[in-house]
């Protein structure tokens, strides 16, 4: 049996700490109830600052004024905010069942091609460029468009985070 209580410590301060029973009164070596205790006050309090963490990134993605999406290596996005929507005219499930490179005018892909490509390789760190994307009417909209590639702790590329600001027309 597993129980999670709230402790004083002697200096005050509050602890969580899980105890967990288990019941070897029919073993003879031991005829009792064992209690192992560990204190998770640490570890609970690293989930709490997570969340925060989380929700404080949840929010400046949604409501940051310019467009963001993150999208996998491929170039497929799996997160976009509402800027981003209002740059291009396309709905949030149109453009998370779309690639980046969906947004981008087929002139200027190559070259969103070429600088994805030396995130990838880690020859740059972050690649920024002056791109067409093609409003969901069809008229060029030009946007200066920014990736940085996240990366896990082997080095191995997660995501691609992506800005994009509207240029002067």
């Amino acid at each position: 049996e597993r129980l999670e209580v709230r402790l004083a410590h002697a200096d005050g301060s509050w602890r969580i700490i899980e105890a967990v029973g288990t019941n070897l009164l029919d073993d003879p070596t031991v005829e009792g109830i064992v209690i192992s205790a560990r204190d998770l006050t640490d570890r609970r309090r690293a989930e709490a600052d997570l969340r925060e963490a989380q929700e404080r990134f949840r929010s400046a993605f949604e409501h940051a004024p310019i467009g963001m999406a993150l999208s996998a290596v491929d170039g497929h996005m799996f997160r976009v905010n509402r800027a981003l929507v209002q740059i291009v005219g396309r709905g949030e499930s149109d453009l998370l069942s779309s690639s980046i490179l969906d947004l981008i005018h087929e002139d200027d892909r190559n070259q969103c091609r070429e600088a994805v490509s030396r995130l990838l390789a880690g020859r740059t760190a972050n690649c920024q460029l002056e791109v067409r994307y093609v409003h969901h009417d069809g008229h060029p909209v030009w946007v200066s468009l920014s990736a940085s590639l996240v990366r896990d702790l082997n080095g191995d590329p997660l995501y691609l985070v992506c800005q994009t600001e509207r240029s002067e027309e």
